[in-house]
């Protein structure tokens, strides 16, 4: 076997493999082994059929798959010993078999390994950055405070007037020239699209209009969106938001005593989000601020995998909504392939930033106990509104461990970053 070794970067290495003879004689002798043992073959035990039987009943390409697997394995251990080669575990490498020939004994194929990440750690204590301000202004506190009024809205039948912004209508929508009785949507006035808003503004109960209507390209019945129809549209019924009026009594609804307590309340937990939020961003800030000082080489499979777990997310739940990838790159701006590089330089940083968190961890010989783990365990069960029996229970299952450690090591490093900071 020979090899010829190419240092890509720092950590990626290609290496061209050429196998010996005897090395594919043995690889394809090994391949029909295990194929004989699999197949059943009239007149043969599993596994004692002949070469030239197997040969018989198998398909080549399923033969010169497992025959290259068989000898790939092999001389990718001996030429990582060669060269000494230590990869990366979390990124798989990759070959590519260039020749494969069983009668003359040929195999070549080339193999690209990533390598464990290189990172040189700059100063990492008197990092400057602007910590965000956690105050909670009195007009923010009056805006969650009429959210709650909405959650507790109801809603009363509307008589003597027509339909208005704000209103909830449900809306019949016939396409024009079709004997279907049309499709009812139940719509807030003011909250659909620009057209259709438009023609529904001053329209009676029963009332019919003959409109063109250009329905958006995500609307949720999927032959009209994107299309420009000729449409009659009316309204069934028509119903106006009743908010509760803004008093005591609407504060006891939400466990307050008074209206003046809500407010109190509403503003300590406005207050505990922004510094937990301001937290998180100053982190964030204070690792790219490390970066700056730092250097970092990661293999690329070491994000791609990650962008490509987040695309996939996504993707998921764009279908969960009844939609596309590429519509959601659309509403967001961007072309299916700008939305992937987005993904890829995000995912980049976040690897980058993970490495720098290790790093420092590892250099203030930092330790995670019982307590760190078991406050992380208590953090997602409300993020995800669980138990955190549920929690431990799902880490198990899905061997998840590993995550859940991160994110102590992470909060631990933070902390130590902001209370080592100089902060404007």
């Amino acid at each position: 076997m020979t090899t010829t070794r190419e240092d890509i970067n720092p950590v990626t290495v290609k290496l061209a493999v050429v196998c010996a003879p005897q090395e594919v004689s043995e690889g394809y002798t090994k391949a029909y082994k295990k194929i004989a043992k699999k197949v059943k073959v009239a007149g043969f035990r599993p596994g004692h059929a002949p070469r030239h039987v197997v040969e018989q009943v198998v398909d080549k390409s399923t033969i010169n798959d497992e025959a290259a697997e068989t000898i790939v394995r092999d001389a990718v251990k001996r030429a990582f010993e060669e060269h000494k080669i230590n990869p990366e575990p979390t990124v798989r490498p990759a070959v590519d078999v260039q020749k494969l020939d069983e009668e003359k004994n040929e195999c070549e194929f080339t193999i690209t390994v990533a390598l464990p990440p290189i990172v040189k750690l700059g100063e990492y204590k008197g990092l400057k950055a602007e910590a965000p301000s956690t105050e909670v202004t009195d007009e923010e506190v009056d805006k969650q405070v009429e959210e709650f009024r909405k959650r507790k809205s109801t809603r009363e039948a509307v008589t003597g007037r027509n339909a208005q912004s704000g209103d909830v209508a449900v809306v019949n929508i016939r396409i024009d020239g079709e004997k279907s009785e049309g499709k009812n949507f139940m719509s807030v006035i003011g909250s659909t699209f620009d057209e259709l808003d438009k023609h529904l503004d001053g329209m009676a109960i029963e009332e019919l209009k003959h409109v063109e209507l250009t329905f958006p390209k995500n609307f949720q019945e999927k032959e009209w969106a994107g299309k420009k129809l000729k449409c009659i549209i009316s309204v069934n019924s028509i119903s106006a938001v009743k908010l509760p009026e803004l008093d005591d009594e609407f504060a006891k609804t939400l466990k307050a005593q008074s209206l003046d307590e809500l407010k109190k309340t509403v503003r300590t937990m406005m207050e505990e989000a922004k510094k937990q939020a301001s937290r998180e961003i100053l982190a964030d800030k204070l690792l790219d601020a490390l970066l700056e000082k730092s250097k970092v080489e990661a293999p690329e499979g070491m994000y791609e995998q990650l962008a490509y777990r987040r695309l996939q997310e996504t993707e998921q739940e764009q279908v969960k909504l009844g939609k596309t990838l590429p519509q959601f790159a659309e509403e967001n701006g961007m072309t299916l392939q700008e939305l992937i590089d987005n993904w890829k330089e995000k995912a980049k940083v976040h690897v980058m930033r993970a490495l720098l968190i290790r790093e420092v961890f590892a250099a203030e010989k930092m330790k995670i106990d019982p307590t760190d783990i078991q406050r992380e365990v208590i953090e997602m069960a409300g993020e995800y509104g669980v138990s955190p029996e549920e929690v431990v229970q799902v880490l198990r299952r899905t061997q998840s461990g590993e995550e859940l450690t991160f994110r102590a090591i992470s909060r631990k490093v933070s902390d130590f970053l902001i209370d080592q900071a100089k902060l404007k």
